[in-house]
């Protein structure tokens, strides 16, 4: 806390001179004198500005703890729509080449009876060669 004078210390903090005076002989203020005039601050215990500094902490903490948080769940969200996107991908290709093989087997079926048409035209054929 900064020095004031005493007229402003006592407009700042409420106090009358017997409380300043009691402070001042508790040291919780601080007192000096400059030019012929009193000037005071508040002195404020050391468990308080070490509990202060621990708040401090504490809460840059929870602030880098709260910005890691959610850079993580942005991540995982990228991660997950990616994958989500990657596995839509997979399965349309499955779908595609599951018709393709359908219709493969089906082109392979007609080729299959197609040919076993030829080889009996074939051997109608020649068997009424054969006989002439």
């Amino acid at each position: 806390m900064k020095w004031l004078a005493l007229s402003e210390f006592m407009q700042e903090t409420s106090y009358s001179k017997s409380q300043i005076a009691q402070g001042v002989k508790n040291k919780q203020i601080e007192a000096k004198n400059i030019k012929g005039e009193l000037y005071l601050r508040r002195i404020a215990p050391a468990e308080n500005e070490a509990f202060a500094d621990s708040i401090s902490h504490i809460l840059d903490m929870h602030a880098k703890l709260t910005l890691a948080k959610d850079e993580t769940i942005a991540n995982l969200k990228n991660e997950n729509e990616f994958l989500k996107n990657t596995i839509t991908a997979m399965q349309e290709t499955y779908l595609e080449e599951k018709k393709l093989i359908e219709f493969l087997r089906n082109e392979l079926e007609r080729n299959a009876e197609e040919i076993q048409a030829l080889q009996k035209k074939y051997r109608l054929m020649w068997e009424k060669v054969g006989k002439k």
